[in-house]
C-alpha cells in the first residue's frame, strides 16, 4: 500500500478526531486548501471512499461501540455521533451493519437500555 497523500491524513485525522463534528466536504476541503472535487479526487484515490462516505462509516462504527459499552439509548447514541435525525442514524447505521441498531444491540449483547 502506498503512503497516504497529505490531504488525506490530515482529513482522516480530523473525522477520527471527531466524528460528531459538522463536517462538510467544502469545510473540509478549505482546511486542507483544495477544491472540494480536487479533495475528492485525493481522498479517493488513497482510500477507495469520499470522505463524507468514510465520516459515515466512523459514525456507524462509533454507534456500534456506544451500544455495545453504554446504555444510551438509539437515538441518544446517533446524536452522540453527530446524528441528530434518528431515523437518518438508524438508516445509515444499517447501510453500514447491515441490521437496525437495535437488533445489533440485542446480537452483540450490548447493555440494554432501560426506559
Amino acid at each position: 500500500m502506498s503512503a497516504l497523500a497529505p490531504a488525506t491524513r490530515t482529513v482522516l485525522a480530523l473525522l477520527e478526531a471527531d466524528v460528531a463534528g459538522d463536517w462538510t466536504l467544502a469545510g473540509l476541503a478549505a482546511l486542507v486548501h483544495l477544491s472540494p472535487s480536487q479533495l475528492n479526487r485525493v481522498f479517493v484515490a488513497d482510500t477507495g471512499r469520499t470522505p463524507l462516505v468514510r465520516l459515515h462509516e466512523l459514525r456507524a462504527e462509533r454507534m456500534a461501540e456506544l451500544l455495545r459499552t453504554t446504555s444510551l439509548s438509539v437515538r441518544a447514541a446517533g446524536a452522540r455521533v453527530g446524528w441528530t435525525d434518528p431515523g437518518n442514524a438508524t438508516k445509515r447505521f444499517h447501510r453500514h451493519w447491515g441490521m437496525l441498531p437495535t437488533a445489533y444491540r440485542r446480537i452483540v449483547g450490548g447493555i440494554q437500555f432501560q426506559r
